[in-house]
């Protein structure tokens, strides 16, 4: 595996958390940012920014939103031929590039399978989302708040059933009932923020791999997808509802965001 780039890093002064920025708010329902209790996120080039959040299970950051076509395309070149780091469960992944090309643009990435995303995050010098304090979720434990970066986050440290309430909101994620029948551009609903400030996405648009899987022998391990898509009904566009697909499942209704691990 090719080496991470060099990171630059930021640590909010507790501003207010929006407009998307993401690494300088000082987030609710467990966020955290600014002196005395600074959460240091990475500002890593061609990734989405990076959310802090502070639980009471440990300190992590999180994508501000979806990767997107024109992130993952921009790594592509440098992903170039096998990955030799990316662990037995992945050794049947011989490419990066998905079944269709991402076109450069802002909608989140599509047909990329449960290796693709990891390799994506692991390069960049994070991981895909997963247990907090480090590893995979436990694949039953996966609404448990204390436990799962992403659930947490969803739903504001286990506060929320959808990240922007605890009502349905027909209109205000891309799901099925928005009638999109696409993705639309990562963040540019302004309902489908949270269960942090400047979290935008993580009900509907695509939903999200996590490092959630019944197993480590390959392809055929299921793991978890989480939040739902734009072809999702209202059921499955909650935090707490969970998909699953197969480790090497590539298809037009799953992408993925990173998370980083704060010590």
């Amino acid at each position: 595996m090719a080496c991470a780039p060099n990171l630059t890093t930021t640590g909010g002064e507790g501003g207010d958390g929006s407009g998307g920025t993401g690494a300088s708010g000082s987030g609710s329902a467990g966020g955290g940012g600014g002196a005395g209790g600074e959460i240091v996120c990475p500002e890593v080039p061609n990734t989405p920014t990076m959310v802090p959040v502070a639980s009471a299970s440990g300190k992590y950051c999180i994508d501000s939103t979806e990767v997107t076509n024109s992130q993952y395309a921009a790594w592509i070149p440098s992903a170039a031929g096998m990955d030799p780091d990316q662990g037995p469960e992945c050794a049947f992944n011989m490419s990066f590039v998905p079944a269709i090309p991402p076109p450069n643009d802002d909608h989140p990435v599509a047909h990329v399978d449960w290796c693709d995303a990891a390799a994506f995050c692991k390069w960049h010098g994070k991981r895909l989302c997963g247990k907090i304090g480090g590893g995979p979720v436990p694949y039953a434990d996966i609404n448990n708040a204390a436990t799962s970066q992403w659930h947490n986050a969803c739903s504001g440290a286990g506060t929320l059933v959808y990240p922007y309430g605890g009502v349905y909101d027909a209109v205000a994620c891309n799901g099925q009932d928005k009638m999109n029948g696409a993705s639309v551009k990562v963040a540019s609903l302004a309902g489908c923020v949270g269960g942090l400030p400047g979290v935008f996405d993580m009900s509907g648009n695509l939903s999200e791999w996590e490092d959630a899987c019944d197993g480590a022998t390959g392809e055929n391990d299921t793991c978890r997808r989480r939040g739902g898509g734009y072809a999702s009904i209202a059921t499955d566009l909650d935090c707490p509802t969970t998909g699953g697909g197969a480790r090497g499942t590539a298809n037009a209704t799953t992408g993925f965001r990173c998370c980083v691990d704060v010590p």
